[in-house]
């Protein structure tokens, strides 16, 4: 059996394909190449993704983590600023804290993979004004409280949907509840291979993210998202150089439309494959809170009442089949874990207990829209098998 095929990266919908043949064809690759702001594919994407997000603005650039740095700064974040941030994410979203000259502060987690509120207390210092919310892995718990908290200490929330599009808390999108927010588009609900977005109500962050990210010479006049008043930032601050091409907002501009069906497909996917997993005694499926409708193209879940052997042997024979579980604690090379983030302050890890907890043994799958029903079952069969074989064959041994 060798299920690796099922696992493959999917390509763009074929309209997707021809929207970026037609831009390279033509040769206006780069995003300002368009005199008629109209016909640019990356102000076009922008204005019709904040359109369907509900937001104000969106700036499109070359990845979450650039998106994330802008917003951070645009806000005001300042070289020295301690920036709360889930000790559950992925390196780009520390990284992007570090380039901003500041400092994270990393909150612990609850066993649902979600921030834990009590632990967001505790970390917090009246010098703190920042917490960078990141949905790592689409999982979104317990906001009402995290809103009300940082609303009371002043604190301005960026949010981090890298993994979240499509995910709604009671009714209402993530990316709309703090005063900006980042999406990637990296083998994500929409996806062309590398790009970002930051998305925005306010008229000052957008001006100076724009700017930030490469609108030299005003070309921010040449966006359809922004305000309508003229841009103070324009040579008063540092550019980076981070926009987006006109061929990957070429491949995302005709996935818009999709983004519901899209996250439907991979609930139903998740919902089916969960269920079979957690027929097994040694699989542990984390909650999701009941007031987010969530979406995600991976699932995790927790290896529990296994000794490390059981698990090694079992991992290694899921993957024998094309299955490619990862595990996060399997090995120093995983940028999903805190404690190999060794670019942090020495030790830091160690603030975050239930991270190192719960992560070594959680595992991580992604999954795929193309996949059928029984695709899901024969995946779902698979690791249930060889889970619970390890356990047996080292009660007998």
């Amino acid at each position: 059996m060798n299920l690796h095929h099922l696992f493959s990266p999917e390509p763009p919908p074929e309209e997707s394909i021809s929207s970026a043949a037609s831009v390279i064809r033509n040769g206006r690759m780069f995003r300002y190449d368009y005199g008629d702001v109209s016909n640019s594919p990356v102000a076009q994407f922008e204005q019709n993704f904040a359109n369907a997000l509900g937001c104000k603005y969106a700036l499109a650039v070359n990845s979450c983590g650039s998106a994330i740095q802008l917003a951070l700064l645009s806000a005001g974040a300042q070289p020295g600023d301690l920036i709360l941030v889930p000790g559950f994410t992925f390196t780009a979203v520390t990284s992007a804290i570090i380039n901003c000259g500041c400092s994270p502060v990393l909150v612990d987690i609850e066993d649902d993979y979600c921030i834990d509120v009590l632990d967001l207390q505790k970390k917090y210092r009246p010098n703190i004004r920042f917490l960078l919310m990141s949905y790592m892995r689409g999982r979104v718990a317990r906001l009402d409280a995290i809103l009300d908290f940082c609303n009371f200490h002043n604190i301005t929330v960026i949010e981090d949907c890298a993994h979240s599009l499509g995910t709604y808390w009671c009714g209402r999108p993530t990316g709309v509840f703090g005063v900006a927010s980042c999406f990637s588009f990296h083998d994500k609900l929409l996806f062309s291979g590398e790009g970002g977005i930051l998305a925005t109500d306010n008229d000052q962050i957008l001006m100076q993210a724009a700017v930030m990210s490469g609108t030299y010479e005003d070309l921010w006049k040449r966006h359809l998202s922004h305000p309508k008043l003229d841009n103070p930032y324009q040579g008063k601050v540092a550019q980076f150089s981070m926009r987006m091409s006109a061929v990957t907002a070429a491949i995302l501009q005709p996935q818009i439309p999709l983004i519901n069906s899209f996250a439907e497909e991979y609930r139903s996917r998740y919902r089916l494959l969960t269920s079979l997993l957690s027929k097994s005694d040694y699989i542990r499926i984390p909650r999701i809170d009941e007031n987010a409708e969530f979406v995600s193209n991976t699932v995790q879940f927790e290896l529990v009442n296994m000794e490390n052997s059981m698990i090694e042997e079992a991992l290694t024979s899921i993957r024998n089949t094309g299955v490619p579980l990862a595990r996060f604690g399997l090995h120093d090379r995983n940028d999903r874990c805190v404690w190999n983030w060794r670019y942090l302050e020495n030790g830091i890890e160690h603030s975050v207990p239930s991270c190192l907890n719960v992560l070594p043994n959680t595992c991580d799958l992604r999954i795929r829209r193309t996949m059928s029903t029984d695709d899901i079952s024969t995946i779902a069969e698979v690791i249930t098998h060889f889970v619970d074989n390890a356990v047996k064959r080292g009660i007998v041994e």
